[in-house]
Order: C-alpha cells, then sequence, then structure tokens
C-alpha cells in the first residue's frame, strides 16, 4: 500500500486557487469567507486529505475544536438511539472541523465540573433517560453552551432542548385512526411522571378533542413495565371491547402478542395497533408479530418512528449557534417524529 503524505495549507490554497490565508478563514471564522468561496476550499482540502490540526486552531482561537457528549444510560433506553444521534451530532461536528468526545455516566457522577474545569470541550450535548439535573442546571447557570436531547421539566431552569415532538405525532397517529371509522381507542402506556410520555397522552387526547369526541378515560392504561402488569392490562382492554391500541413503546408488544396468541387472534382484523418505536422489539418478538399479521390483506401495521439521527444533527446545529454566540430566538428546537402507514 501506498503511503499518502499528509498535505499542508498551502498545498489545499493552490488547489482551490486562494491564498493561505483564505484557506485559514475558511477553517476557523467560515461565516466571514463567501459561501462560493468555501465550498471551493472545503472541496479542496477534500481532494487533499487535509485535516487541520485541532489543537494548533485551538492555540491561535482559545477553543477547544471539540464538543462532548454525556450519556446517561438506562435499562429504559436501547443503544441503538444513542448510536444514531451520535452519528448525526458526528455528521454536524465535522462539517465545522470538530471533534466528539463521549462520556459515558456513572451513577452518582457530577459532570458539569468535570466538563468545565478541565477545559476539554467547547460545549456539550446531553442525552438519555434518567438525567443528572446538577449537570445541566450548573452549566446554565455559568452560561456554557450545552443542548439537552429530549423535553425535560427541570426546577429552576429553563434548558436549552431539543425535543422530540411526541404530542404532534401521536396526535397525528390517533387522528389517523379516528378518520379510519375507529372511535373507542386504547392508550397503552408506561411512566405517568416522564414527559415524553406524558406528551404522548396529551396527542392521544388532543386529538379527540379536535375531533369532537369524548376520550375515555377508562381507555388509557399505565402498568409499571412487569410483564404481568401489562399482560393484565391489555386483556382488561380487549374484553372491554377496545380492539384498536396505540403503544407507546415498542418493547410493550411482546404482552400484546402473549395475549393475541393465547386468543388466537389476528392482525387487523382481530386486534388493529398502532406501535411506537418497534425497535426496541427484538428479533424473536418482530417474528411472532409477523406471524400475526394477514399477509393475504397486505396489511402494514401503523407506526410512529423517532427519526434519530436527524435528532442528532438538530441539537448540534443547535449547540454551535450557541457556541458561536447565537441569540437564539427560542431555548427549544422541535424536531418531528416520522408516521409511517
Amino acid at each position: 500500500m501506498v503511503k499518502r503524505e499528509p498535505s499542508n495549507i498551502n498545498q489545499v490554497a493552490k488547489k482551490a486557487g486562494v491564498s493561505s490565508m483564505t484557506v485559514s478563514r475558511v477553517i476557523n471564522t467560515p461565516d466571514k469567507v463567501s459561501k462560493e468561496t468555501r465550498e471551493k476550499v472545503l472541496k479542496a482540502i477534500e481532494e487533499c486529505h487535509y485535516y487541520p490540526n485541532s489543537f494548533a486552531r485551538g492555540l491561535a482561537s482559545n477553543k477547544k475544536y471539540i464538543i462532548g457528549i454525556v450519556i446517561y444510560d438506562s435499562y429504559r433506553t436501547r443503544h441503538n438511539m444513542f448510536y444514531e444521534m451520535i452519528n448525526g451530532i458526528e455528521r454536524v461536528a465535522s462539517k465545522f472541523q470538530y471533534n466528539i468526545m463521549l462520556f459515558s455516566y456513572v451513577e452518582g457522577e457530577d459532570y458539569a465540573n468535570r466538563i468545565v474545569e478541565s477545559g476539554m470541550v467547547d460545549g456539550v450535548i446531553f442525552m438519555g433517560v434518567t438525567m443528572n439535573y446538577k449537570d445541566i442546571k450548573y452549566l446554565d447557570k455559568i452560561g456554557f453552551p450545552y443542548v439537552v436531547i429530549g423535553k425535560r421539566n427541570i426546577e429552576d431552569v429553563d434548558p436549552y432542548t431539543l425535543a422530540l415532538d411526541y404530542r404532534e405525532a401521536f396526535q397525528r397517529a390517533t387522528q389517523y385512526l379516528i378518520d379510519s371509522g375507529y372511535k373507542e381507542i386504547g392508550f397503552v402506556g408506561v411512566a405517568r411522571d416522564f414527559d415524553p410520555d406524558l406528551d404522548k397522552l396529551l396527542g392521544y387526547q388532543s386529538a379527540f378533542y379536535e375531533s369532537g369526541l369524548l376520550c375515555n378515560p377508562e381507555n388509557i392504561v399505565y402498568f409499571d413495565g412487569l410483564h404481568k402488569n401489562g399482560l393484565e392490562a391489555i386483556e382488561k382492554l380487549y374484553d372491554r371491547g377496545i380492539h384498536v391500541m396505540i403503544l407507546t413503546d415498542g418493547r410493550r408488544v411482546q404482552e400484546v402478542l402473549d395475549f393475541a396468541c393465547e386468543r388466537n387472534l389476528t392482525i387487523p382484523d382481530d386486534l388493529f395497533l398502532c406501535i411506537f418505536d418497534n425497535e426496541k422489539m427484538d428479533v424473536n418478538s418482530t417474528l411472532r408479530f409477523s406471524a400475526l399479521i394477514d399477509k393475504e390483506r397486505q396489511f402494514s401495521v401503523p407506526q410512529i418512528e423517532p427519526n434519530n439521527f436527524n435528532a442528532g444533527q438538530e441539537a448540534a446545529k443547535f449547540l454551535f449557534s450557541l457556541i458561536k454566540g447565537e441569540n437564539c430566538e427560542s431555548k427549544k428546537v422541535n424536531v418531528s417524529l416520522d408516521f409511517v402507514l
């Protein structure tokens, strides 16, 4: 294999037909260079395989050219979601000539002090289910650039948030079922006190109110995640004549599968489902679920799917606007979810 010698800034300038100073501006202060020149230089950088030294850039600009990502892990969160978001963040970071640094959460550890005092990053993105709000409060207090992925109500703080619009998605899905002629629709939830799950419920209820229909509270069931409780909740709904259900978590499909197999039910004739985030289903559940669907009708189960890659990109764009000191019109950016039929 032929070893490629690293290019330098003068070679990039010659390739782009500009001065080395212009190349430096594109790397360090791209907003001060015209779009046409910037694109020409970026193309030359790519063709020359030129990788600016982030340490040297940091010395010149008093920036680190690194953004941090703190992942608060949880048994409730699938790791694929993190990977997709990180890929989206990386895509945007690379365009700004930034690198990323991952911090995997250890329970009880405060990351804010560690991040700020180390001086390793220019900003940070928080993701996960159960977050350490001390970190967010501290960074907000000192004005350090940060973005939280996922809506959170934090006492005394209005955080910079990239919010997945669960309310709009569940309203759209419920409205689709209502427009399809279903007036009694079950809502199978997991957590009443978790902001995203509450937004899912509000979206479900809004569709009924806007359609002039009564939203029967008896059709809304929650359980604590135990398989037995989930099975009982679904059984009670079905026996009350509720054969159309929205599942707010893909992992709850296991309860539906066991119930459907026990009763010899088929989808959609006996049981019509709308599922949120079916990627949380394991391989065995996916195969069993597919076996219950009437293939002759070529039916596909409606699904609400988060676009995690896009969420990561939007979170990174939001963070870079804060790093650059831009005035943001709002401290919250909403990202839509996909509704797939």
